[in-house]
Formats: C-alpha cells, sequence, structure tokens
C-alpha cells in the first residue's frame, strides 16, 4: 500500500476508532477487573 491510499483509509477509519473509544476503553477495564477477580478467587467452580 502507498502512503496515500493509508491516508485516505486512516481518515475513514479515525471517526470510526474516536466514536467507540470510550466503549474500547471500558471493555478493557472491564477485562483488567475481571482477570483481577478470577486471580483473587483460585477456587475451582463446579
Amino acid at each position: 500500500m502507498n502512503l496515500k491510499k493509508i491516508l485516505r483509509f486512516a481518515k475513514k477509519v479515525a471517526p470510526v476508532v474516536v466514536a467507540n473509544a470510550p466503549v474500547i476503553l471500558a471493555g478493557v477495564a472491564a477485562g483488567k477487573e475481571i482477570v483481577k477477580e478470577v486471580k483473587n478467587t483460585k477456587k475451582p467452580t463446579a
């Protein structure tokens, strides 16, 4: 891919990424919390 195509693609994608950033960040934060919980509770759930 040449630079012009990459820039055009970036311009298309940027608004979507910015719009979804809060959702993505919330998902990452939730994922970290879940990992913490799993590490804290090492009892097997049966």
